[in-house]
């Protein structure tokens, strides 16, 4: 796994550093951890390896923690966003940029669920669902699938950039599916979690403005998912 840690200030750096590298190695997780000072220098950084885990300051000089995270959700690989703030306010603001921790720097109490979580995350990105089109088998990681569609005995898998159209039923692809990241919000819909931007009543938009049906004995159950799945997010 590869960590990057992105502060201004280079005490928190060397220090984060080393509290980071004990509490991986508590969960026997092996990490490469890299600091940098600025978006600039985090970026540059990108460019040469891609990474797993960003923990991104919020506050900085040149270019703040949300600029920067907009810019990382433009990336091919998109990692997963832990905020490191000494401001307790801006929480709500940091919604829009999908992180999945909001980590004040007075409370690293929370540091070892913090890693949980990241190591639960890196474990699904491993997940593939396996479909046959045409006589040949895909394996299409769990974690790049935005929903899947049930129509006329097809099952259409939605990717940011690929669609994928095979025979079968939704119940079977749910079977298939981890439970923890995707909920089925209809009965031709099962929708991942993670690409959630907004959940109504009737609908669930994604982050690709897909709009999703949820039907009326789905929605509870809906919410009750997107819950737990943005539990992780605290302050």
């Amino acid at each position: 796994m590869r960590v990057i840690i992105c502060d201004d200030d280079k005490l928190f750096l060397q220090q984060f550093h080393r509290t980071l590298e004990q509490a991986f190695d508590q969960y026997k997780q092996a990490a490469e951890i890299i600091c940098v000072a600025s978006g600039a220098a985090l970026f540059l950084a990108l460019g040469q390896q891609s990474a797993d885990v960003i923990f991104l300051d919020i506050e900085m000089p040149d270019e703040d923690g949300f600029s920067v995270a907009k810019r990382l959700s433009k990336s091919e690989h998109k990692p997963l966003l832990v905020f490191t703030t000494n401001i307790e306010t801006l929480v709500f603001q940091s919604f829009v940029h999908e992180p999945i921790w909001y980590l004040l720097k007075s409370n690293m109490d929370q540091l070892p669920a913090v890693i949980h979580k990241i190591i639960e995350k890196f474990e699904q990105t491993k997940k593939y669902i396996k479909i046959t089109i045409s006589n040949t088998q895909h394996r299409i990681p769990l974690s790049e699938i935005l929903y899947f569609e049930s129509k006329d005995h097809y099952i259409i898998l939605h990717t940011k950039d690929l669609t994928y159209r095979f025979r079968g039923k939704l119940n079977d692809v749910e079977k298939q599916a981890d439970h923890k990241l995707f909920a089925r919000c209809h009965a031709s819909y099962l929708v991942n979690l993670q690409y959630v931007k907004a959940l109504g009543k009737g609908k669930i938009v994604l982050s690709d403005n897909s709009s999703i049906p949820i039907s009326r004995n789905k929605l509870e159950g809906t919410q009750e998912a997107f819950m737990n799945y943005k539990g992780s997010l605290r302050i």
